[in-house]
């Protein structure tokens, strides 16, 4: 028996229970019922839900939308009739587990739950049977319960729903009903699911209800490292970012050096995130004038230190005349400095310094140079403890400047940098390495 529709009946149900499947899933809808006698909604329901399928341009399983038809227990029924052929149940049996946990309890109505008489007893399978005309015996079919149980997650544990709790023995012999009845009539009864049927947490959106936005599986971008300037820093005495002028600086060389009106160029360092905190020096500007003059003696040019050796010094006012010893050359590189690699730090230039000079070779902060090779070392470091935000990043921050004591890893001199490379290219394995600068 077909059932036809007019136009009109057409438009309204597709407006009103399937607005958001195709064109093609709505015919595939209305032609199932046409073709099998059954009336749209109140025998069939059309549902879209979600099925994990691998996608060849993704690389990997996504969820995709596919249409399942809903029916009741009376659609099923009413499709075995007509066939002439169906010749009703056989007695619905639940069964139950022994003290052994052996399923050999077996009762025709469902026990109750010794412990609430009100409540049933949760059977560990229902069986259930069709006869056929033409079958020497009936089709039986077994469902257990918690493979078709529906549930809801309550902070980790699943949790029956309020349906299954109340009627769950029902609900299974539905079930049980239905499977028996596909068996006995596969060709008439294929591709129809009762509701009890389907895992509810599977469902993306019924077609009476807005669609969930698909989730994306593409790879999260990783964020490019910035480029660093490598453009040597002029040989003044400039504040860094942030920083406020507290102190004049005396410089290596005789002269003495005044604030210019604007400041020098700075020495720009590619850094990141994870290991560079908030710039505080409000309790280090003394170590920071020691080590700007360090970096300062380091990468200034020979000729203009020649030539501001050969002026006469400025005398400060107040204080008493003293000879001057004179101030050791310092030796220009003879060739530029390689860049370290990965793993070790960069050593510095051989260089004669003064007594005058703050700070030895090694008591200096790391050049541009040196620094982004220290921190292609670190990087390793901290993507062998989980990449950038994890655990073992902050670890490694916190290893890094208790190592120091320093509250900046841009107060961190050369000599610093090859101890704390030193002791983290000691690690064994990862295991090793997590453990030191966890410590």
């Amino acid at each position: 028996m077909e059932i036809e529709f007019s136009d009109k009946e057409l438009k309204a149900l597709k407006q009103e229970y399937a607005s958001q499947a195709t064109d093609a899933q709505f015919t595939l809808w209305i032609e199932t019922c046409k073709r099998r006698g059954l009336i749209p909604v109140e025998d069939v329901v059309l549902q879209l839900r979600s099925v994990r399928e691998y996608d060849e341009t993704a690389k990997a399983k996504i969820y995709v939308k596919k249409v399942i038809f809903i029916t009741t227990l009376r659609a099923l029924l009413k499709l075995a009739e007509r066939t002439g052929k169906y010749k009703g149940f056989v007695t619905s049996q639940y069964i139950y587990l022994d003290d052994k946990k052996q399923p050999t309890i077996v009762s025709e109505f469902p026990l109750p739950d010794p412990n609430a008489v009100d409540k049933p007893l949760i059977p560990w399978a229902a069986k259930a049977g069709v006869k056929r005309a033409g079958f020497d015996e009936p089709q039986f079919e077994i469902a257990r319960f918690w493979a078709y149980a529906q549930t809801w997650d309550d902070d980790g544990k699943k949790k029956l729903n309020s349906t299954w709790t109340t009627r769950g023995p029902e609900q299974l012999v539905k079930c049980a009903r239905a499977a028996a009845l596909r068996g006995s009539f596969p060709e008439e009864l294929g591709g129809l699911f009762l509701e009890e049927e389907v895992q509810s947490e599977e469902v993306v959106v019924k077609t009476e209800t807005k669609a969930e936005p698909t989730k994306s599986t593409a790879p999260a971008a990783t964020p490019a490292a910035p480029k660093a300037n490598h453009t040597p820093a002029e040989g003044k005495v400039a504040p860094r970012p942030g920083e406020e002028r507290t102190a004049q600086v005396d410089t290596p060389s005789p002269v003495q050096t005044t604030t210019a009106p604007a400041p020098a160029p700075t020495v720009q360092t590619a850094t990141l995130p994870e290991y560079t905190p908030p710039l505080t020096v409000a309790n280090k500007i003394e170590h920071n004038q020691q080590a700007q003059a360090a970096l300062n003696a380091a990468t200034a040019d020979p000729a203009a230190t020649s030539a501001a050796e050969a002026k006469p010094p400025v005398e400060k006012k107040g204080s008493p005349r003293k000879k001057k010893e004179a101030p050791k050359k310092i030796e220009a590189p003879a060739a530029p400095v390689s860049a370290p690699t990965a793993i070790e730090p960069a050593q510095p230039t051989t260089t004669t310094v003064s007594e005058s000079t703050p700070g030895a070779p090694g008591d200096r902060v790391p050049t541009t140079d040196e620094f982004s090779a220290t921190l292609t070392a670190l990087v390793k470091f901290r993507d062998r403890l989980g990449g950038a935000g994890s655990e073992g990043s902050q670890s490694l921050k916190h290893f890094i400047l208790a190592k120091a004591d320093q509250p900046d890893t841009k107060l961190i001199t050369v000599k610093q940098w090859a101890e704390i490379l030193k002791v983290l290219n000691s690690a064994l394995d990862d295991a090793d390495l997590k453990s030191i600068v966890s410590k």
